[in-house]
């Protein structure tokens, strides 16, 4: 996602990844201030940022593909697993995770 999606981001209130983008958002009024003025603060002094992982994309495209199809319906569950939708998803979301990487 590039500045300008974030900005337009930005602009709709929401807090932005993108720090240039985040830095020219004009608040709105006092409480809008108060409420980017904590929450910038609170990313910057208290947000734990973990170290980057190699495997981070092949995590990320295996989880979204499995999320998706655990959502859509288009995923059963292996016999002997949870039935529960939510215990469900889970499980094809670690099976996927942990095969190949």
């Amino acid at each position: 996602m590039g500045r300008a999606a974030h900005e337009l981001d930005a602009s709709g209130g929401t807090m932005c990844a993108h720090t240039e983008a985040l830095a020219q958002v004009v608040p709105a009024n006092d409480i809008d201030h108060r409420r980017l003025t904590v929450t910038t603060a609170t990313i910057a002094e208290s947000m734990i940022n973990y170290p980057a992982l190699p495997n981070f994309p092949a995590i990320e495209e295996a989880g979204w593909r499995t999320i998706n199809a655990a959502l859509q319906g288009e995923m059963q569950p292996p016999s002997g697993r949870p039935t529960h939708p939510i215990d469900c998803r889970a499980n094809f979301l670690q099976d996927e995770l942990t095969c190949g990487i």
